[in-house]
């Protein structure tokens, strides 16, 4: 098990690092990190926190995809995006 923040270029970097030194082959990316913001847009919530959950939903996804598209590419690997449920339903406040 490894830790990795995917809002974290290193963290992603030093992961691939441990399965090149690995020397074996990534057959696949599971992109499942995700975070979100339960309370109605007009409360005055920072415009940071919107941004950390693109960070993590978002670009965590690309960061994580970009680095390790290499490595899948040698094993004919597969990357799979798992979403959440909440998309599919409207909350009414």
């Amino acid at each position: 098990m490894v830790k990795l923040d995917v809002t974290k270029s290193e963290d992603i970097e030093n992961v691939v690092k441990r399965i090149k030194m690995a020397k074996t082959q990534l057959w696949a990316v599971v992109n499942n990190a995700g975070i979100g913001i339960g309370c109605p847009f007009d409360w005055g919530r920072d415009v940071d926190e919107y941004r950390k959950m693109f960070d993590v939903n978002v670009f965590g996804l690309v960061r994580v995809t970009k680095a390790c598209v290499p490595l899948l590419r040698k094993s004919n690997g597969r990357i799979i995006n798992v979403s959440s449920l909440a998309g599919e339903f409207c909350l009414i406040l």
